[in-house]
């Protein structure tokens, strides 16, 4: 999810690789943009790519994404399967993947402060993580 208006140029310059691809349609696109939580004259934008026919894995990671309640193991394992993991990566994921308290370990550089967090659907027709 990036700040509408206050998006990386990075980003901006991947989706825009991404434009031909949708346009051939070998990728689907879908944006959504919302309030943010908290500070409603913000707008997030969330993006989302998809192989054709794969678009049900959108509504499924909202659905998911939209669950009240902690964030658990199911919650975690159902996301990595949406991503297109299998499962034997998300046992691996679930048990050496993150800290010892049970919080995601770092990966990549630190997220701008213009960004919430991040989804994606990647090439591969599946979600994944930005």
């Amino acid at each position: 999810m990036d700040i509408v208006g206050h998006e990386p140029h990075i980003c901006i310059r991947y989706w825009r690789m991404f434009d031909r691809h949708v346009a051939e349609g070998r990728f689907i696109r879908r944006e959504l943009i919302e309030a943010c939580p908290g500070a409603p004259q913000l707008e997030y934008r969330m993006l989302f790519y998809t192989l054709p026919g794969s678009e049900w894995r959108v509504d499924a990671m909202l659905a998911l994404l939209g669950e009240s309640g902690a964030w658990s193991d199911d919650r975690e394992r159902r996301f990595g399967e949406l991503l297109g993991y299998e499962s034997w990566q998300i046992d691996y994921w679930l048990t050496r993947g993150r800290s010892p308290a049970g919080t995601l370990l770092p990966v990549g550089p630190k997220k701008s402060s213009a960004t919430c967090g991040a989804s994606a659907m990647s090439p591969s027709g599946t979600l994944s993580r930005l």
